[in-house]
């Protein structure tokens, strides 16, 4: 806990674990752990910050505690993400993107069948006189 200077504010601060500080973050471990990324850079963060939003110390500690907590959580699920590698599409995942594809290629045809009412050879301008 770290009290900022000027506003009399509380914050949490916490190091980031070498195992993540600074390293490259694949996009699966992105989407879950967004607050440990550096969104310009996509890398983790060497240091989480977060303000306590008091100047209380007794309700500072509270969060304080709430946050250790909260943010210990994430590290462990990022590392375990990052030793686990990506996930695997399984068969169920590869049907649904294969009929998103068909569902996306049909409603393309009726578009180009739209603008090209002569076949392939017809200029767009030509068939829409």
């Amino acid at each position: 806990m770290h009290r900022r200077k000027g506003s009399g504010i509380y914050e949490y601060r916490k190091r980031l674990p070498i195992s993540l500080a600074g390293r490259p973050a694949p996009q699966h471990v992105r989407s879950t752990v967004p607050e440990l990324i550096n969104p310009s850079t996509g890398r983790f963060k060497r240091e989480f910050t977060k303000s306590l939003d008091t100047a209380d110390l007794k309700v500072a500690r509270l969060r304080n505690a709430r946050e250790a907590s909260r943010v210990e959580g994430r590290i462990e699920i990022a590392e375990r993400m990052l030793r686990a590698g990506p996930p695997v599409p399984t068969e169920a995942d590869r049907a649904e993107m294969a009929e998103t594809v068909v569902e996306m290629t049909n409603a393309r045809l009726p578009w180009t069948s739209r603008a090209r009412p002569g076949g392939r050879g017809v200029p767009w301008r030509a068939a829409n006189r």
